[in-house]
């Protein structure tokens, strides 16, 4: 299943997917949702989605907000329920990340409160993340920008801890979200990467990369890598 964005509405919306199907050929209406969940109840913040939220104080603050199906049955919704801002020019932000699980009919199923580095200072190594991980598991960036640290976390359906990696996840790959690091820094000549992949995680190959000259852009597939090449 896709990955759904967290709309302006204080909810998520489950809809039919035959339903959507039919809605955008024949141009009619948005479908109805199915199930609607209002998040507010499970801890929600005020104003979450005023406008520019999600970009508001992005320089100095990570925050989350992220929609997720681990399987046909399943969907993770997370947020932060710690500041977008700092409340004073000069006030540390201690970030907190709330999971929460429902089935396909809208039940919860577990919720859990993750801490985190949220204030970056002036730097930020990459932005809060919550994605599908390998093996039907959730993927949560963790981002401690301000000791230019990263890492992942792995998260069953129930929320429980499966693994952590202390590295900068390069990306995931398209079909089976297997995990792909950089080894090292390197700003020119081959670049390996370590892919991991399965549940329980393990390293399943390194590869070599020599990116030609222009590379804008590169995405990683189970078998192979595409790029974006510019002359």
């Amino acid at each position: 299943m896709p990955k759904l964005p967290v709309t302006g509405v204080v909810a998520f919306a489950i809809g039919v997917l035959l339903t959507a199907c039919s809605a955008s050929r024949n141009n009619s209406a948005e479908p109805v949702p199915v199930v609607r969940i209002g998040l507010s109840q499970h801890g929600l913040p005020k104003d979450f989605f005023q406008a520019d939220a999600d970009t508001k104080c992005s320089h100095q603050i990570i925050g989350y907000r992220f929609v997720v199906w681990l399987d046909n049955q399943t969907v993770a919704v997370g947020f932060n329920t710690s500041p977008n801002c700092r409340p004073s020019p000069d006030q540390k932000v201690h970030g907190v990340a709330r999971i929460l699980v429902f089935d396909a009919q809208g039940t919860f199923k577990a919720s859990r409160d993750l801490p985190y580095d949220a204030d970056g200072g002036k730097v930020l190594v990459a932005p809060g993340e919550g994605s599908a991980g390998p093996g039907g598991t959730i993927l949560f960036r963790i981002e401690e920008a301000g000791d230019s640290k990263s890492g992942i976390l792995l998260l069953d359906a129930n929320l429980k801890d499966t693994a952590r990696l202390d590295r900068f996840l390069e990306q995931t790959t398209f079909v089976d979200h297997a995990l792909v690091f950089q080894e090292g820094v390197v700003w020119s000549g081959p670049r390996s990467y370590d892919t991991f992949d399965g549940f329980p995680l393990v390293q399943t190959r390194q590869k070599e990369e020599l990116w030609p000259v222009g590379t804008m852009d590169r995405k990683f597939g189970e078998h192979g890598v595409a790029y974006m090449l510019c002359h």
